[in-house]
């Protein structure tokens, strides 16, 4: 029960003991639920966004495009380190 109380508390901004005294006199039953519907709230606008992106199939290639640009240019200058490193002639 320790653990819901922690992620009940940090999906509300409570800490465990207001949460402890929110849930005094109430069974497990009235608990379990309670933690669920906080997880989902809190990962609500994660969701949407998540499906608005999936709606939207340009704006999402247009993220892949640019994390591939930035990944490049970090294993770019990563390679070129190496090869100093390393010893290797430069292309």
């Amino acid at each position: 029960m320790s653990n819901l109380i922690d992620i009940y508390a940090v999906c509300t901004g409570k800490t465990a003991a207001e949460v402890e005294q929110e849930f005094a006199g109430r069974g497990y039953g009235d608990f379990k639920p309670a933690v669920g519907e906080a997880v989902v709230e809190l990962l609500r606008p994660i969701r949407e966004e998540t499906e608005r992106l999936l709606k939207d199939k340009g704006e999402l290639e247009g993220l892949y495009r640019q994390g591939a640009e930035k990944a490049r240019a970090i294993a770019g200058r990563t390679l070129s380190k190496v090869h100093k490193k390393v010893g290797f002639i430069a292309r």
